[in-house]
């Protein structure tokens, strides 16, 4: 009896102050304490925050094109969230577990191992994207150099044509090859943005991952001080027990 007694109370919370029947029988039983432990224990789904899925649909040197590298950034910006997603619920339940610590960190280690094997599929199809708009820059940069080193269209002045039409003519074609060395130059510019825009999204994103980890530091540290603070006051009843009981 006094033990289905102190099975049910051990259960019902672990965490909290056991009352003094529940102390006698895990002092006269260990394997009672080692027994009840799995029913409250969290086994946090590593194999889920690891999965593989897309992983196995791009590994190293697939991505040749340029829709499969735009799939593949789309596909593991979805699969990050999920994860985090995962890792976030695990982590908050880790917390019910005798052995918080061990728990968070299995749940961390995964999540940094997902996380490189993300960050390896994103740099493939990043520079497959950077390759593919400077191949196109290029064509459209020697389209244009080989228009503006075309000689203007020569017009020959009809017979008796008038000496102002035909200076009207050259002004056409002198701004002509104007315009044309106006939009090239402003192409340069435009690709120019385009490079400082990347980086700066570039920048964004790795202060985004610096303020996840800073973050699951903070978790982490709070869910430490929990259980200092719990082994404490546990300390502070034990004694208090055996001050009494003298």
């Amino acid at each position: 009896m006094i033990l289905t007694a102190a099975i049910r109370d051990f259960r019902k919370g672990l965490l909290n102050a056991p009352s003094r029947r529940t102390l006698a029988a895990l002092a006269a039983c260990p394997v009672l304490a080692l027994s009840a432990l799995p029913a409250l224990a969290f086994d946090p789904d590593l194999a889920a925050i690891e999965d593989q899925t897309v992983i196995k649909r791009f590994p190293a040197g697939s991505i040749v094109t340029r829709e499969k590298a735009e799939q593949a950034l789309r596909e593991v910006r979805n699969a990050r969230s999920r994860m985090n997603e995962l890792v976030d619920y695990s982590t908050r339940r880790c917390g019910e577990n005798f052995l918080v610590n061990s728990c968070i960190d299995d749940v961390r280690r995964a999540k940094m191992r997902q996380d490189r094997r993300f960050l390896a599929i994103e740099t493939e199809a990043r520079k497959f994207v950077r390759q593919d708009d400077a191949r196109i820059e290029r064509e459209k940069q020697a389209e244009r150099d080989r228009k503006a080193a075309e000689p203007p269209e020569r017009i020959e002045p009809s017979k008796g044509r008038p000496a102002n039409a035909a200076q009207e003519s050259a002004a056409k074609n002198r701004d002509a090859r104007k315009n044309r060395t106006e939009e090239v130059r402003e192409r340069e510019a435009m690709h120019q943005q385009k490079v400082s825009e990347e980086a700066a999204k570039r920048a964004e994103y790795e202060a985004k991952v610096k303020e996840q980890q800073a973050r699951r530091l903070e978790r982490e540290a709070k869910v430490k001080a929990r259980a200092q603070e719990r082994a404490r006051q546990k300390a502070e009843r034990d004694a208090g027990r055996s001050e009494s009981s003298k």
